[in-house]
């Protein structure tokens, strides 16, 4: 896999959209106690024919992968400190 941190995938017909995602990097983010702290970034991009699916659908759908992605994340850090 290329070290790609962001990028657009072109849609191919017939799909109606494609995930892009780029690579895990460490970024300074602010933790739950608002200290800055050594994290972990991944950008996604959805490209999506507006045709067939309307941006606000799309827009929903990268919102609930996000919240998936977290839930996930807090499970696993939960799972390891037990």
């Amino acid at each position: 896999m290329l070290a790609w941190t962001i990028f657009f995938a072109i849609i191919n017909p017939p799909e109606a959209a494609i995930l892009a995602i780029g690579a895990v990097q460490p970024k300074p983010v602010i933790n739950s106690a608002g200290q800055i702290a050594a994290g972990k970034v991944m950008n996604l991009t959805l490209s999506c024919d507006h045709r067939v699916i309307d941006g606000v659908i799309g827009a929903r759908f990268m919102g609930l992968l996000r919240n998936c992605w977290n839930s996930r994340q807090a499970a696993s850090v939960r799972r390891r400190r037990s």
